[in-house]
């Protein structure tokens, strides 16, 4: 079962927007709040979506190591010196803890979709309608999808440039 979920910094801290939760349940700890400080490009809210079955196009894969009355204690099959840990918090969004997490797409606050911008050496418009992370065999990618045309009203071929850090768009593209 796929699942999207919000997550946000506040004061230092990071929560799960899991509805009918208090914030003090929702704050994630032991290792998911450096997951997320990772994966956020040092931004305050990111949305990630997720599943519990195998996802060949995971950009992360989780596999719970421990079990208790509190929560489960998570690895990255291909990091596991940095543990995540779940609380109970995880049973309103799979029921119960899963015996793997799939993470198949990553969206961060402050992308500029539905922004008109312009290739800063040809000139080109394009208009911004998605932006995320991209497993690549070198690690990941933020992929931009825009649409470009002779100006952003009559953008008309969609194209997709990566970008190593999400910073790097701009110093390839001026927001219109």
């Amino acid at each position: 079962m796929k699942r999207k979920l919000r997550f946000y910094k506040e004061n230092g801290k990071w929560y799960a927007d899991v509805p009918g939760v208090s914030k003090e349940d929702n704050e994630m700890v032991f290792g998911s709040d450096i997951f997320l400080e990772k994966i956020s490009n040092g931004k305050t809210q990111v949305v990630v979506e997720f599943s519990n079955s195998d996802e060949d196009d995971a950009i992360y894969a989780f596999r719970m190591t421990d079990h208790d009355e509190y929560g489960a204690s998570y690895c990255d099959v291909h990091n596991e010196e940095e543990p995540i840990w779940l609380c109970n918090v995880a049973h309103e969004v799979f029921i119960e803890h899963p015996a793997e997490i799939f993470i198949t797409d990553i969206k961060v606050d402050d992308f500029y979709e539905g922004r008109c911008c312009q290739h800063k050496e040809t000139g080109h418009y394009y208009t911004i309608v998605g932006q995320g992370l991209m497993k690549m065999e070198d690690g990941l990618w933020y992929d931009s999808v825009v649409y470009r045309g002779e100006n952003w009203r009559l953008a008309d071929r969609k194209v997709t440039i990566f970008t190593k850090r999400l910073s790097d768009f701009n110093k390839e593209f001026n927001l219109l």
